[in-house]
C-alpha cells in the first residue's frame, strides 16, 4: 500500500543504491569518502566563491562603504539563518539512519517533513529578518555611513529566504543518500547566474549592496527549483507529493531531537561572532571592509573543513543505521587525514597569495592591510578547525548532537566571549581579537576527541541497539 501511494516500487526498494546514491556500509571505504567529499568540497568552494564574487563586484565597482555594508550583516544573518540550517542537519542524520537501515517508508516521511520545515521556516525568516534589520544593525554599532546600505542589503537578502532554505534542506536530504554530484551541478548553474547578475546590477544599473542582494535571491531561486526536481526523481523517496509535505509528530520530533542541538550550536557561534563583529566595528569602516574581504578568502580554506564535516555526518549516519561498526573508526581516520591535507594545502596557498587575493576585493591599501592581519591570525592554525569539524560531524552522525552542542557551547562560544571581555582589552589589535578562534578550535578538538574515544570504547554498540 505504501508502495502504491508513493510510487515506491519493489524493485526500487530492493535494488539499492540507485544511480545517484551511495551505500556507505559496503565497498572500498577510502574511495567512497573521496567520491562523496570531492563534489561536496567543490560545492562548498563554489558557494563561497560566488559569495565572494558579491563582495568583489561591490568592492571594486561600487565603494568600500558598500563592501562594509555587506560585511556588517554577516554576523546577524548567520545568527538567524544557521539555526534552521542546524535543523537541516537533523533531517540529514535521520534520513541517513533510515536509509542505512533500508527503512524506506520512514526515509520518505523524513524527506517530506524536511521540505515542509524548510518552506515554512523560510517564510517566517523572511518576515522576521525584514522587520528587525535596522534595529539589530544599530545595536551592533554599524558605522553611520554604512547603516542604510546594510539595512537595504539585509532586507532584500531575507526576502529570498524561502529559496535559500529549500536549497539547503534539499541538499541535506540528498547528502543523506550519498548524492553530492547533483547539488554541485545546480550550485554551479546558480552561481554563474549570480555572478552575471552582480555585474549587470552593479555596473550597468549602478546599484551597490542592494544589487548583489537581488542577484543572490534570483540565483538561489534557480538552485532551489533544481534541487526540488532532483528529490522528486530520487527512487528511494518515491513520488514527491505536495499534499504530503506535512509534519508527522514522530518524524518531526526525531528531526528536532537531532537537529535542535546543531541549530543551537550555530546560534551560539553566531552570538559569539556578533560580539567579535562589534569589536571589529570599533576599528572603523576600513577595518570592517578588510575583515569582510579576508573573511571571504578564509572561507575558501573553510570549504575543506565544511565538506568533511558534512561527509562525517552522512557517513557516520549511514554506518550507524546499518550497524557497520567495523568501518566506523577506520572512516574517522581516513576522513581526518584527508581533511587535514586539503585544509593545510589551501591555507598555505591562501597565505602566500593573500595580498593579491585581497586586492580582488578592493584597491584601498589600508583595507588590504587590515585583511592580512586577519588572514595571518586565522589561517596559521586552521588545521585545528578541520579536526574540530570532523569530530563534531561524527558525533552528530552518531546521534550525539546534544553532546556536540554542549562541547562547542562551552569551549568555543563561551570561551570566545570570555576572551573578548578579559583579554582583548589588554591586546587591542585585530590579530589579538582573531586569535580567540584558533584557541577555541584547539579546546573543542581535544574535548571532542576524548569524548569520541570514550564513546567507541563503552557506548557505541549500546547506543546503536536503540535504533532497532
Amino acid at each position: 500500500m505504501v508502495e502504491q501511494e508513493f510510487g515506491l516500487t519493489s524493485a526500487a526498494m530492493a535494488n539499492l543504491p540507485a544511480k545517484n546514491t551511495m551505500d556507505m556500509c559496503h565497498g572500498p571505504l577510502l574511495r567512497e569518502i573521496i567520491v562523496f567529499a570531492c563534489p561536496l568540497f567543490c560545492s562548498t568552494l563554489l558557494q563561497l566563491t560566488f559569495t565572494a564574487a558579491d563582495h568583489i563586484v561591490v568592492g571594486r565597482f561600487a565603494s568600500h562603504l558598500a563592501l562594509a555594508a555587506v560585511g556588517a550583516t554577516n554576523s546577524i544573518t548567520s545568527l538567524i539563518v544557521t539555526f534552521f540550517m542546524g535543523i537541516a542537519v537533523g533531517a540529514n542524520v535521520l534520513a541517513a539512519h533510515y536509509y542505512g537501515a533500508r527503512q524506506l517508508p520512514q526515509t520518505r516521511d523524513t524527506v517530506h517533513a524536511a521540505l515542509a520545515i524548510s518552506l515554512g521556516g523560510g517564510f517566517l525568516l523572511a518576515a522576521f529578518g525584514i522587520s528587525i534589520a535596522r534595529h539589530v544593525l544599530m545595536l551592533l554599532h554599524t558605522p553611520p555611513d554604512v547603516l542604510d546600505k546594510a539595512v537595504l542589503y539585509m532586507r532584500i537578502y531575507f526576502g529570498g529566504m524561502p529559496f535559500i532554505m529549500l536549497y539547503n534542506y534539499g541538499s541535506a536530504v540528498l547528502r543523506a543518500f550519498g548524492d553530492t554530484k547533483r547539488p554541485l551541478f545546480y550550485l554551479t548553474v546558480a552561481g554563474i547566474i549570480n555572478v552575471l547578475l552582480n555585474l549587470f546590477f552593479v555596473i550597468c544599473l549602478h546599484k551597490d549592496a542592494d544589487g548583489v542582494a537581488t542577484a543572490t535571491v534570483i540565483s538561489q531561486s534557480f538552485s532551489a527549483i533544481l534541487v526540488w526536481r532532483a528529490i522528486a526523481r530520487t527512487e528511494e523517496i518515491g513520488t514527491l507529493r505536495l499534499r504530503h509535505l506535512g509534519l508527522k509528530p514522530a518524524i518531526v520530533g526525531q528531526i528536532i531531537k537531532l537537529g535542535l542541538p546543531a541549530g543551537l550550536q550555530n546560534v551560539s557561534f553566531s552570538l559569539a561572532n556578533i560580539f567579535i563583529q562589534a569589536s571589529v566595528n570599533s576599528f572603523g569602516a576600513f577595518a570592517v571592509a578588510g575583515n569582510t574581504a579576508a573573511y571571504n578568502i578564509e572561507m575558501l580554506v573553510n570549504a575543506g573543513s565544511t565538506s568533511f564535516h558534512y561527509t562525517a555526518i552522512s557517513f557516520a549516519g549511514q554506518l550507524y543505521g546499518g550497524k557497520a561498526f567495523a568501518r566506523m573508526k577506520k572512516f574517522i581516520f581516513y576522513c581526518l587525514g584527508l581533511s587535514e591535507a586539503v585544509v593545510m594545502t589551501t591555507a598555505a596557498v591562501t597565505l602566500y597569495f593573500g595580498p593579491q587575493l585581497l586586492r580582488l576585493f578592493t584597491k584601498n591599501a589600508e583595507v588590504v592591510d587590515w585583511g592580512m592581519q586577519r588572514l595571518w591570525a586565522m589561517l596559521l592554525l586552521y588545521c585545528l578547525h578541520s579536526s574540530m569539524q570532523v569530530f563534531s560531524g561524527t558525533m552528530r552522525g552518531l546521534g550525539r548532537s546534544f553532546e556536540a552542542f554542549l562541547i562547542v557551547l562551552l569551549f568555543a562560544c563561551v570561551f570566545r566571549i570570555l576572551w573578548i571581555v578579559f583579554l582583548f582589552p589588554h591586546y587591542r589589535t585585530l590579530a589579538g581579537l582573531m586569535m580567540c578562534f584558533p584557541a577555541s578550535w584547539l579546546l573543542v578538538t581535544i574535548v571532542s576527541g576524548v569524548y569520541l574515544a570514550h564513546l567507541f570504547r563503552t557506548k557505541l554498540r549500546e547506543a546503536s541497539a536503540s535504533l532497532a
